[in-house]
């Protein structure tokens, strides 16, 4: 048995709808650099509404993000709830 974990995500086709060009496109949801090259007050689209997303919200919070954060799930699920943690763990 092989485990690879998760392997990086395909391009979209950013050449159709009058999408921005590439250069506004961030490939790696695990490039921990690629947050300091976001202007802070620019809008952004999160694909994605999990674990990965919380992290980009957090990443951006911390450096003073002031624009808009969309996080859209490609299965239009909301992120899931599992509790309230325990204090006492």
């Amino acid at each position: 048995m092989l485990a690879f974990g998760n392997l990086p995500a395909g391009d979209p086709p950013l050449e159709i709808g009058g999408l921005p060009g590439p250069e506004l496109y961030l490939h790696d949801a695990w490039d921990t650099e690629a947050v300091r090259t976001i202007p802070e007050d620019a809008d952004i689209l999160l694909v994605g509404t999990g674990l990965t997303m919380v992290d980009w919200a957090f990443s951006l919070g911390r450096q003073g993000h002031r624009g808009t954060i969309h996080a859209l799930s490609r299965r239009g699920l909301l992120l899931a709830v599992t509790g309230r943690p325990d204090p006492t763990n």
